[in-house]
């Protein structure tokens, strides 16, 4: 039975990202894989269905209630006093955050950083003459 709610999640989480697609993208081709997918989520739903009416289900009886006994006390009893405390401190760890990627990249300074070694060469050679100082 877990097997089978585990397909029919998987096809609800496929069937979401199919709608998404669709919605960007009219492509027929993702409509039949679509309507295959909400098939394929009938059936499972109806197998699950028929596991559910198979089950057994026991029938729980009334329990009878045993007759109370009453005994007298004869020793006082002091009331219990609970000791709750004063402050409860919520400890909530926070997620650690990861610089996003264009915090990682350091920006190029200059041109000659910003581009590759073979296009520095290409750049050097062609369009400034063999003379490295002035790129």
């Amino acid at each position: 039975m877990q097997t089978l709610l585990n397909d029919i999640e998987l096809d609800i989480q496929e069937l979401k990202c199919l709608m998404q697609a669709i919605s960007s993208d009219a492509n027929p081709t993702l409509k039949i894989v679509a309507k295959r997918n909400i098939q394929q989520m009938k059936a499972r739903l109806e197998a699950l269905q028929e596991l559910l009416e198979e089950a057994p289900t026991a029938v729980v009886s009334p329990l009878e209630e045993p007759p109370a006994v009453t005994t007298p006390l004869t020793e006082s009893v002091s009331p219990v006093e609970s000791v709750i405390p004063d402050t409860v401190k919520m400890v909530c760890e926070e997620p650690e955050t990861v610089p996003i990627l264009a915090e990682r990249i350091k920006p190029a300074k200059d041109l000659k950083h910003a581009i590759s070694l073979n296009d520095s060469f290409r750049v050097v050679c062609e369009l400034i003459g063999g003379d490295g100082a002035q790129m």
